[in-house]
């Protein structure tokens, strides 16, 4: 199976903001597909919660989950932005999708 979700019922929860869009992993309007809902954060416990845990937003319902346990059964499904598959090959400047060489047109590659 894949990871736990776990509610965040309050955006400032834990000693964080759970309600900030920068920190989502994703969002998307069936966020929970492939994911298992456990406890409430509340219930799961603060002191459980690691450094750079991914966080999940439901853009429909506007819930907000802490992940435990990493991604989804079966991965992201149709998902051309997850950070992972995209990636810089600095010396010959090329960006890279999916391990396919990608030759952006008006982006300035770092």
């Amino acid at each position: 199976g894949g990871g736990i979700l776990h509610h965040v019922e309050e955006c400032w929860q834990c000693g964080q903001d759970f309600c900030r869009a920068d920190i989502w992993r994703r969002s998307s309007p069936a966020v929970e597909n492939g994911f298992e809902v456990g406890a409430s954060l509340s219930l799961w416990g603060c002191e459980r919660l690691i450094s750079g845990q991914m966080v999940v937003h439901n853009s429909l319902s506007n819930a907000i989950y802490v992940v435990e346990d990493g991604l989804p059964a079966g991965g992201w499904a149709s998902d051309l932005g997850g950070a992972s598959c995209v990636h810089w090959h600095r010396p010959g400047r090329l960006l890279f999708y999916k391990d396919l060489a990608v030759f952006p047109v008006g982006i300035s590659i770092p």
